[in-house]
């Protein structure tokens, strides 16, 4: 009897073992010196096998200083060979990729854009590669970390923070593209990199700690991006400011009469390939649909509430009502927390006439949410920072506020017949990244903006309630879905929602509060 219960704890441990989650980590210096990201994310995983092929002066596809094996196109088959081999079980199961900042040094830099090409290639060997064997690994792309300015660097790297800056919105791309997660540490070390480095090029201790903390996160989330049925189209339409293509998902119904018009807009970290949860429902109800891109990822001078994203999201509406099957007093704007900033900016600029906007825990004031997001040490004053920034090391307010729809004049005339509707997780800003306060405030302004006076703002003794207790005294007693309304106000068309919740919309309800005429 004793013999067999050893067996079977044996048996146990050796499944236990094999069921192991095995991450191979290819990267720079950064991942391959003491107290570097992969050194500090073993303690943060320590229920994993860590096998790590990092490299100091590694490329993605370069032959850097004339060395092949510096070029991980030329080495990724042995990496992935020696790690099936090295995990014991014959499997990987998440690939880190942090790499580029050695592709972007001055010896390279007329080739720039052969960076994002030669990181495309390297996600298609190893898909290639692990599918022949059976398997499906998670891949992360991590951006290149920032670097300093070119005073302090020496010669072979200077210039390139900004070749780094400019492949990153294509690494994004990519990533999304081939159904692989995308982190961006570049954003999250600016605004401090200073501080995050000795030489200008490396990362200290503390800043390999933060990359190896926002690793973490995404292997604990531990997401693929979900695949785009095949009825919705990629189209491409031309901006008018800049000619750049902007890409959009595309559906146009069946139906032989005009249906309405969904335009969905992606959240802060994406673009028009992040799949949307709303896509199902649009494809059962059969209506029109765009899901646009709008610059993608708010880290760039051309995204985050400039021109160029007010315009691309105009543009994807006169695209979808030009080659759509519309029925033009059907058209509704719906957008969650990125998506959410967007459709307020939409709802202060656009020059459509809309029937609603749907605003899901926006961001309404950029200023005030970068020191929110600085506090909470999150990537989204990086984010701010780069997309607004002017040269200097501080926040550049002024084009923090341009941007920001909480200090645009309210186009009365232009949205008299216009539906708004601000709904916000009470929880956000505990649980999430937006605290509730950033739709409240954009609600007060509107209203005051719509002649309502101090009676029928919320109070600043309500606001206070609502941000300290989560809850409300009085509830209305009604329902979003499955969620309880905590608190609401309305003004004319302009409504507030409160409901318990985090930094989410309510999928299942979000579609039938539109109100369908």
């Amino acid at each position: 009897m004793k013999i067999l219960l050893l067996l079977i704890s044996i048996f146990f441990a050796i499944t236990l073992s094999n069921a192991q989650r095995i991450v191979v980590a290819i990267g720079d210096a950064n991942g391959a010196v003491e107290l570097g990201w992969v050194e500090q994310l073993e303690p943060l995983r320590k229920q994993n096998l860590i096998l790590n092929y990092s490299i100091q002066d590694n490329t993605i596809g370069f032959d850097n200083k004339g060395d092949e094996k510096l070029n991980t196109l030329k080495k990724i088959s042995f990496y992935l060979d020696d790690a099936i081999k090295r995990s014991n079980t014959g499997n990987i199961d998440d690939i880190v990729i942090l790499l580029g900042a050695n592709d972007c040094k001055k010896v390279f830099a007329d080739r720039n854009n052969e960076v994002s090409q030669n990181l495309e290639k390297l996600i298609l060997l190893i898909k290639k590669q692990t599918s022949t064997v059976g398997l499906t690994p998670n891949i992360y792309i991590v951006s290149p970390p920032p670097l300093g300015a070119d005073s302090m660097l020496p010669n072979e790297y200077k210039g390139g923070d900004e070749r780094i800056k400019n492949i990153l919105p294509k690494f994004m791309e990519i990533a999304l593209k081939h159904n692989c997660n995308f982190i961006d540490i570049y954003s999250t070390l600016k605004p401090n990199f200073y501080k995050l480095t000795n030489d200008g090029i490396h990362l200290n201790s503390k800043g390999n700690k933060i990359v190896a903390e926002s690793i973490s996160r995404f292997l604990n989330a531990n997401k693929k991006v979900e695949e785009w049925s095949e009825a919705f189209q990629v189209v491409d339409i031309k901006s008018p400011l800049d000619g750049e293509i902007q890409k959009a998902y595309f559906y146009i119904s069946k139906s032989e009469e005009p249906q309405p018009l969904i335009v969905s807009l992606h959240t802060w970290s994406n673009n028009y390939t992040q799949h949307d949860p709303l896509a199902k429902q649009i494809l059962e109800k059969d209506w029109n649909y765009i899901h646009p891109d709008f610059r993608g990822v708010n880290n760039t001078p051309k995204a985050l509430g400039s021109k160029y994203v007010i315009s691309d999201i105009d543009e994807a509406i006169g695209y979808a009502i030009k080659h759509g099957n519309v029925d033009l007093k059907n058209i509704h704007v719906i957008g969650k927390s990125g998506g959410g900033l967007a459709t307020l900016l939409s709802y202060m600029t656009s020059k459509h006439s809309i029937t609603s906007f749907s605003s899901w825990v926006p961001i309404s004031d950029l200023q005030e949410w970068y020191f929110q997001s600085l506090g909470r040490k999150n990537k989204y004053a990086g984010h701010i920072f780069v997309a607004t920034s002017n040269g200097d090391s501080i926040l550049n307010i002024d084009e923090a506020r341009n941007r920001s729809p909480f200090y645009m004049e309210t186009p009365k005339e232009n949205r008299a017949d216009s539906r708004l509707v601000i709904y916000a997780g009470i929880h956000d800003g505990y649980t999430g990244s937006v605290p509730v306060s950033q739709s409240i405030k954009f609600y007060n302004k509107i209203i005051g903006d719509y002649g309502a006076d101090s009676s029928q703002f919320v109070s600043d003794k309500e606001i206070l309630d609502l941000v300290s207790m989560r809850t409300f005294p009085i509830n209305p007693n009604k329902m979003i879905g499955s969620r309880k309304i905590i608190y609401e106000r309305s003004f004319k068309n302009v409504s507030l929602v409160l409901f318990e919740g985090g930094h989410e919309m309510v999928e299942e309800a979000a579609l039938k509060l539109l109100k369908i005429e």
